[in-house]
């Protein structure tokens, strides 16, 4: 079957059978018919003889046999003619075997030993016609292959290859197991019409002679190795102990070894756990022996509870009794399997990818799976990959076509290099030196090439992702027109594709590629399709008809190969020749990519992989867990496996019941029948035998004469393929014989079809078990009871690498899957306390099973201990007797004790209080002793386990918390969905677990909030249990001290629990002002707390007020106040403004036509202070536009989270908190905006040297900011002569000021233009805490907002200009309350009361959602949004806020003196107000003009804006105020529209219109 040979389609009940094939391609390649007699056992032509007459085997029936056949026959078989028994006489030209000598022929000795070169003129004839077919098989793709050398009798030992020759080639017929390499498939037709005894297939007779065969080989390995005398003599049938038997020896030596665990550590290990169970013995003595009588329902219920736990425990301990390590060594696994230039002799293997609905399993990771596997370090004829598209989705088919494609390039450059990991999107997303040990000099340039091919790959893939978005209503067609035959997912037919492999499959520099073949099984209705385990059958089968690789492997399409050497690691052990013969899989540990540093929901599943699998290992091996496992087909199809006779001794049960087997006459006929049983299947890779060995194995003929299956028996079992059928004795691999592919694409298209598994063991006896959800542990089971073994392999580098649902619900969900499949085997007939008792599962593994399938049922005793501690919190009660507690709470008690007994010793008043009599506790030594050691135990064990597995204490911790998350939640939901399964018939669908990348980053899938009802059962503990403290503590404190003492057990219990499901709390919050509603709302609750720009002024103010003092302003002199300063700090900025630039903000709209730069200026060096900015350059011919920095007040707060996303910046942002929208009135339409947060500690802007944040201040802050612009300009060079404005609001009203009077004192002592300062603007300024404060009441009294009482009051008791009294704060306070709960930032908007209120604001209001801070934090908390600004650093602890609550040291009481210098000095000042601002009303900023006393030069009128009143100008000399009508504090965001206008003008530097 040829690579890219189109699709083959089909139904086998259907008798239909199409091949869509790409235009313009022939059709098959039809096989050569040979003419004569064919040979009766293999399919051969029947040959000449030496003669050159037609040879016959047989002189008295003339069956037709070859002379391969022949010799075989008489070499290792009866040494007869299969059909009339004669024995056949020696021809000429044949070796002689025993018996030839009491023949009357003459012998032909010359013959017999120059019979390989008389005869390769005949071997090259069958050489000729094996090559002439189209060869399916995985391991005969090349040249011939050298044997690995056999140390048996009349082997060679040296290593060299013999030439091929009939008799080489008779061992590859399939009843001797192994497919040589070297040699040629022979074509044996097979015709399903017919009876399989006519090729001997079925014939009693032949499988007899087979399987003595076999085993006189298995006899033949084991003598063979005890030959040897530690190196000593020659070795037996050797005659030589030179270079090839040290050779040999090497070869042989052990693939793996096992490496204990230090005696040192797991001797004290398990004496700790005898201990423990002692002690748990006595702990439950006192537990029942102690009952509580006014609290008899919840000791009971307690004790229950506890039993059941001790029981798990031991469920769950015992398993970990003999834990090892395991070592493999791929050098000798390479020296006696695949030697340098030398043929490969290691079996080949499929590998199998399963995936089922490419829109949640991302067709990119299925592509990046597939292309690790094409990559593997393993002989490419050896490699197949299978993917099961169990959705018939043309996208996988599609996206496959396109991963084949890129193989085709992808692969070499692996190779070539040696790269790791092969799959693209992981190598290219490492984090590492990528040029380590790369000495290639052309590496640099394909790495690059590479990449950008890469790239172009993911986008063709994404491409087909988007088309199949949406299904034509026509649904899908091929490229060809043919309809796609999977539309109906539930109703089409099988297909197959073979994409790569051999004679299509080369990669770019003329190496063949591993096949890759699509398989999509048949589905109809009515039919019942097993989900994963029917998929995986279904690749079972269809494997087998056309590679029929020895091992399997299976992964799951996000499940990758972390390591190219995987296969080599498995074939260690399956290769060994003493672990292989009884080895049915070898699992390798999952390790997961994108999971958070904490793991917060233990998705590791550390302790499992590490702890659990490596007890398991030390026993009879691990549980299979679903993928990254590699088994022997075999196993998969039921067969026992080839036990020793250390093996096959009695378990200890047996022995200490019915004695040693030594021991017993008559008695052990059982164990004899086990040892046959077993020993039926052995390798047959040794074509040799001794003689001696023979009378042994005729003696048990008849014995396995009785086990030996029928026709019928093999289609019962396997079904109705005579060519899977074949494939199944082929125990090392290769296909059957077939005569041309259409036939063997037929048989593919056979055995996947929907109907083929009814009335077969499939699914029951062979393949993936059916009856549960987790297949995977169903499957294992069942082969561990059959005797088989596993292993577990844990490479140093891990072997794959996958995702997994770090999302609470998704995890949580996939948790009740598992739990659900548990009940579902409890439930059933293999539930392991009762099944397979005839078999060989070793006592420790029935009891790691029978742990895995009852642990959910601990989450009913689990829910109701959670549940006790609340409710003796909240009744009182206790569930151990009185003043007796010391379960939870030892210590506490033990510290009670030693307090009350000092405080006696020392107070005589305190030994008169008669509670604290009782406070003795009156606990016996006894009972106390007993309770100390089960803590110190459980402690004990838990160190114990993580020393010797080397797991950390963290991981350990997070298995611990969502043992109890997973118990309170999913494992109990589990219970119950199993039971109505099984009793009631009700069936539950689970969906697909997204395996999406974390293409977001930053793990943003950890904190989205999923509603499933998995989340009802933990909640109500967590809730009862803060209820539960609260109630408690409050009756303690209420009822006095001699209530602390019973109360500390009850909390630590339930603080234990809270402990425990802490990490779902956090699920359930989400990430802080981020996620749904939930957060949303929580932020606003908190939001209440926390300081914005109003609440941060007027703190600021009181402050100042209540310490007034008269300050020398610094401002008014900085010749004197700036000598002192130090040079300022200007860095090297090359580059950072490339660095700086934002390709796109998270959610930002489409279309945006401007460039945007965002990042760090440092402005201290040495004490690692930087300032943090946001630029957005005008759209509009930026270049000619001015520069202006914008500045918000507080003191503290961000000019990002205000100006920028509140305000006038380009976007606003909605409702969800994660995406934006344009703002049409941004002013950067008509300039080129800086927003700066200032100083250090305010937003993204840090310091390394925390006690910075201690010396904030206006002069800090003005200094900090001049020293950000010089390294900014330095920065952005072209901004440095254009005009620049400084702009800003509230507390800018000393920000601007002060910093404008600095820049033009730096540019004066300078004697140049450092900054090209043109003109100031400030909104609703706080310039002078007087007037500013005395106008606040004025404003809400005249807006009817405090009553005419409150405010005489507030008038009469306040001076303004002095230290606050108490009067004043009383009138002030009364004022304040009086107004009520109205936004301070204008008193006539809505409040935030829930998380979107925009629907209720007014007219004037309709452009301000008042919870947009409560979107801006959640959208700036953003992880994906802090990357993109590139901000965030120094990882701030906690989220980020929009103003922080700063120590400010220096702020005058007034900035108009600067201001009057500002003016005087020519600079353009404006100031503008909103006229319905509480906190810095525009009475304020009248009442402050006037202190400067300037003229008026243009009296006051209205401006209008789009034909409405915008607001009032007056015009004084140097100084022009503009009031906003409707606008608040930050006026930008009432009116956008107005505020644009009048920033525009001020630009222009020209009164707003008149009309």
């Amino acid at each position: 079957m040829e690579a890219n040979a189109g699709m083959v389609a089909g139904s086998h009940k259907r008798n239909e059978f199409v091949m869509i094939r790409h235009e313009g391609e022939p059709g098959p390649k039809l096989l050569k018919n040979f003419n004569g007699q064919e040979c009766q056992i293999c399919g051969d032509t029947v040959g000449l003889s030496a003669t050159g007459d037609l040879f016959v085997a047989c002189n008295e029936c003339a069956f037709p046999v070859c002379r391969a056949c022949y010799e075989y026959e008489r070499k290792e078989g009866n040494k007869s003619c299969p059909q009339c028994k004669t024995r056949y006489k020696r021809h000429k030209g044949s070796p002689r075997v025993e018996g030839d000598d009491e023949e009357d022929d003459v012998d032909d000795l010359d013959n017999e030993f120059s019979y390989r070169q008389g005869n390769a003129k005949a071997g090259s004839k069958w050489q000729l016609q094996g090559q002439e077919d189209v060869d399916l098989s995985s391991s005969s793709r090349h040249e011939p292959q050298h044997r690995i050398p056999r140390l048996t009798s009349g082997q060679q030992v040296s290593g060299e290859v013999p030439d091929a020759s009939p008799d080489r080639h008779s061992i590859r017929s399939p009843s001797s197991g192994y497919v040589d390499p070297s040699l040629p498939v022979p074509v044996r037709i097979v015709d399903p019409s017919k009876d399989l005894n006519s090729y001997g297939l079925g014939s009693v007779d032949w499988k007899e002679r087979v399987d003595g065969w076999k085993l006189k080989q298995d006899k033949n390995i084991v003598q063979m190795t005890n030959k040897y005398n530690d190196g000593k003599g020659d070795m037996e049938g050797t005659g030589s102990n030179g270079e090839d038997l040290l050779m040999a020896d090497d070869a042989r030596q052990p693939l793996s070894r096992v490496v204990p665990i230090p005696s040192n550590q797991l001797n004290l290990y398990r004496v700790v756990i005898i201990l423990r169970l002692i002690i748990l013995c006595f702990f439950f003595q006192y537990r029942i022996t102690h009952p509580v009588p006014d609290a008899y329902p919840l000791w009971l219920t307690s004790v229950i509870c506890e039993i059941w736990f001790a029981l798990s425990w031991l469920l769950d301990q015992f398993p970990k009794w003999y834990p090892i390590n395991r070592e493999t060594y791929l050098e000798r696994l390479a020296l006696r399997y695949d030697r340098e230039g030398e043929p490969s002799q290691l079996a080949p293997v499929d590998v199998f990818v399963s995936t089922v609905d490419p829109l949640k399993e991302p067709p990119l990771i299925t592509a990046n799976t597939v292309l690790s596997i094409l990559a593997v370090d393993y002989p490419v004829d050896k490699v197949s990959c299978y993917v099961s598209d169990d959705g018939s989705a043309m996208l996988t088919f599609e996206a496959l076509s396109e991963t084949a494609e890129f193989a085709r390039k992808w692969v070499p450059f692996c190779k070539k290099h040696n790269i790791e990991p092969r799959a693209p999107e992981f190598y290219f997303a490492q984090k590492i030196d990528y040029l380590k040990d790369k000495i290639q000099p052309s590496f640099v340039k394909e790495r690059r090439a590479m990449k950008r091919e890469y790239e172009e790959f993911k986008v063709r893939i994404n491409a087909l992702v988007a088309k199949a978005q949406k299904t034509p209503e026509e649904g899908w067609t091929m490229q060809d027109g043919t309809p796609w035959p999977g539309n109906n997912p539930r109703d089409h037919p099988g297909m197959i594709q073979v994409f790569l492999g051999h004679s299509g499959g080369l990669d770019t520099d003329g190496n063949e590629l591993p096949r890759l073949v699509y398989v999509s099984r048949e589905k109809r209705p009515g039919f019942q399709h097993h989900k994963k385990a029917g998929a995986m059958n279904a690749l079972i089968r269809v494997s087998a008809v056309l590679t029929n690789g020895a091992y399997l492997l299976n992964v799951d399409c996000d499940h990758y190969f972390n390591n190219s050497k995987a296969l080599r690691e498995a074939m260690c052990f399956m290769m060994d020749p003493a672990l292989g013969k009884k080895t049915c899989y070898v699992q390798f540990p999952q390790r997961f990519d994108g999971i958070d540093l904490h793991d917060r929901y233990a998705n590791r599943n550390i302790v499992f992989f590490d702890i659990n699998l490596k007890g398991l290992d030390g026993i009879q091996g691990p549980v299979y867990v679903g993928t990254g496992c590699c088994f022997n087909r075999q196993a998969l199809y039921g067969y026992d496996p080839v036990l020793t006779e250390a093996d096959l001794e009695p378990n200890i049960i047996f022995k200490s019941c019915c004695g040693s087997r030594k021991k017993r006459k008559g008695g052990d006929r059982g164990y004899i029948d086990s040892k046959k049983r077993a020993m039926k299947r052995t390798e047959s890779s040794v074509p040799i035998f001794n003689m001696e060995d023979m009378e042994e194995g005729i003696e048990g003929y008849e014995d396995e004469r009785s086990l030996l299956m029928s026709q019928r028996s093999l289609e019962k079992r396997f079904g109705q393929s005579p060519i899977f059928v074949a494939s199944t004795f082929m125990e090392q691999g290769g296909i059957p014989p077939s005569t041309d592919p259409a036939s063997l694409l037929k048989e593919a298209i056979h055995v996947i079809s929907c109907g083929y598994e009814d009335k077969t063991e499939w699914g029951k006896e062979i393949g993936w078990i059916y009856g549960s959800v987790t297949e995977d542990i169903l499957t294992g089971f069942k082969m561990h009871a059959r005797g088989w073994i596993s292993i577990y392999c844990m490479p140093p580098r891990p072997a794959f690498k996958g995702s997994a649902p770090i999302n609470l619900s998704d995890r949580l969900n996939q948790v009740l899957r598992w739990a659900l499949g548990s009940i579902e085997i409890l439930l059933s007939r293999h539930c392991p306390i009762w099944y397979g008792y005839k078999g060989r599962l070793k006592l420790l593994e029935r009891v790691a099973y029978i742990n895995t399938i009852v642990y959910p049922i601990t989450s009913i005793p689990l829910i109701a201990y959670c549940v006790l501690p609340a409710i003796c919190l909240l009744t009182g009660k206790f569930i151990i007797p009185e003043y007796k507690a010391i379960d939870l709470s030892v210590a506490f008690i033990r510290v009670i004790l030693w307090l009350h007994m000092e405080l006696q010793k020392q107070y005589p008043w305190y030994r008169q209080h008669k509670h604290f009599e009782k406070l003795q506790l009156e606990i016996s030594n006894y009972a106390g002793m007993w309770f100390i050691l089960l803590f110190i135990s459980i402690f004990a064990t838990g160190i114990l386990e993580l020393r010797w597995s080397g797991v950390g204490i963290e991981d350990w911790w997070r298995n611990e918390q969502f043992w109890v998350i997973g118990g309170t939640s999913a494992h109990l939901f589990a219970v119950f969905q199993g039971l109505l399964k099984v009793l009631a018939g009700i069936d539950t669908s689970f969906t697909v677990t997204s395996k999406a990348s974390d293409e977001d980053g930053d793990f943003s899938e950890l904190y989205i909030f999923k509603w499933t009802s998995l989340l009802i059962p933990p909640t109500t503990v967590l809730v009862i249990n803060m209820v539960g403290i609260v109630a408690g503590v409050s009756y303690a404190v209420n009822s006095g001290y001699q209530s602390w003492g019973p109360l500390f057990g009850r909390l630590f219990f339930a603080f234990w629990v809270i402990a425990h499901l802490y990490p779902f709390l956090k699920g359930l919050m989400g990430r802080q002002n981020r996620t749904p509603t939930i957060v949303i709302v929580w932020v606003a609750l908190l939001h209440v707390n926390e300081a914005n720009q109003a609440e941060q002024l007027i703190r600021l103010t009181q402050s100042k007020r209540s310490t007034w003092s008269d300050q020398p302003d610094p401002w008014l002199d900085l010749d004197a106040a700036d000598s002192a300063s130090s040079s300022v700090y200007v860095g090297p900025q090359d580059g950072l403004r490339d660095a700086d630039k934002i390709t796109a903000l998270p959610g930002q709209p489409r279309g945006v036509d401007f460039d945007q730069y965002a990042g760090h200026v440092t402005v201290d060096p040495k004490k690692g202070r930087a300032l943090f900015y946001y630029f957005v350059e005008s759209p509009h011919r930026s270049s000619s536009k001015p520069l202006v920095l914008w500045l918000n007040g507080g003191p503290g707060c961000s000019s990002l989270a205000y100006g920028a996303m509140e305000e006038f910046g380009p976007f606003r942002v909605k409702s969800d908190g994660k995406t934006l929208e344009r703002n049409p009135y941004a002013w950067n339409e008509v300039a080129n905006v800086l927003f700066l947060e200032s100083p250090a500690g305010v937003g993204f802007s840090y310091s390394n040297t925390t006690t910075d944040y201690d010396q904030s201040g206006d002069k800090r802050t003005a200094e900090d900011t001049f020293t950000f612009l010089l390294n900014w300009l330095e920065r952005f060079p072209h901004y440095k002569h254009r005009m620049f404005f400084i702009a800003g609001e509230s507390y800018a009203g000393h920000y601007v000021p002060q910093l404008a009077s600095l820049i033009l004192h730096r540019n004066k002592r300078a004697h140049r233009t450092l900054i090209n300062l043109s003109g100031i603007a400030i909104g609703n300024a706080y310039v002078d805490d007087a007037t500013n404060s005395e106008a606040r009441y004025e404003f809400m009294w005249s807006h009817a907002l405090i009553s005419d009482e409150t405010f005489a009051t507030t008038r009469r008791s306040c001076n303004f200009s002095a230290i606050i009294n108490e009067e004043c704060v009383k009138a002030t306070t009364a004022a304040d309350a009086e107004a009520g709960n109205i936004d301070p930032y204008n008193a006539y908007a809505p409040v935030c009361v829930g998380s979107n209120s925009s629907s209720e604001s007014g007219t004037s209001m309709a452009d301000i959602d008042p919870c947009s801070d409560t979107y801006v934090e959640a959208y700036l908390n953003d992880p994906e949004v802090q990357r993109a600004l590139h901000a965030n650093v120094t990882k701030i602890d906690g989220p980020w806020s929009s103003c922080t609550d700063l120590p400010w040291n220096d702020s005058p009481t007034s900035t108009l003196p600067v201001m009057k210098q500002l003016v005087n000095s020519g600079l353009r000042v404006w100031l503008f107000s909103g006229d319905t601002d509480t906190v810095c009303p525009y009475r304020g900023t009248v009442e402050a003009i006037k202190i400067m006393k300037l003229p008026i030069k243009n009296p006051w009128r209205p401006w209008y804006s789009d034909k409405q009143v915008g607001g009032y100008v007056v015009g004084y000399g140097g100084l022009t105020l503009v009031t906003v009508r409707g606008a608040g504090h930050m006026v930008p965001s009432y009116q956008p529209e107005r505020a644009l206008l009048m920033f525009s003008s001020f630009l222009r530097g020209k009164l707003p219109p008149p009309s």
